[in-house]
């Protein structure tokens, strides 16, 4: 998919949770994608999962009222949360999905190294909330290090 042309980047191409679904012995995910790209309604958040929003989406867990509603959101069983983009999507203005994917494998890349910054801090959340399960990804230097920062 894209984002909306209304966007501050627009039409940059990205991807939808729409209808994914992900469960393991350590952690479950719900998504969410409530509106599509040009601001029609498209899933219905249940009351709890607005109740949530509603009380972390507001200061002190977002920098200012001014970023309320930033997409993505996302809640780490109540301890942590994402709320807006987690790199600048101007690394991605003007790439197609091709050139993005083929981006990630190179390390020195914009794309790569904003990507997948923000990758390892969420791993690093995910570890925390699992107590390091799987400890293969977990007890690496980089997510331990990521760790003692959240």
């Amino acid at each position: 998919m894209e984002s909306s042309s209304t966007d501050v980047y627009p039409n940059t191409n990205t991807f939808s949770f729409l209808h994914a679904s992900y469960s393991s012995p350590y952690l479950s995910l719900v998504t969410r994608e409530i509106e599509t790209r040009t601001h029609a309604p498209l899933q219905t958040l249940t009351t709890k999962e607005n109740d949530l929003l509603q009380s972390y989406d507001v200061p002190p867990y977002v920098p200012s009222t001014q970023y309320d509603g930033s997409i993505p959101f996302v809640d780490f069983a109540n301890k942590f949360v994402i709320d807006g983009a987690s790199y600048s999507p101007q690394v991605l203005a003007g790439l197609n999905w091709q050139t993005i994917a083929a981006t990630l494998s190179d390390p020195t890349s914009p794309v790569a190294q904003s990507i997948g910054g923000a990758v390892n801090e969420i791993t690093a959340t995910v570890c925390v909330m699992t107590h390091n399960q799987p400890g293969s990804v977990c007890k690496t230097s980089l997510i331990q290090s990521l760790q003692k920062k959240l």
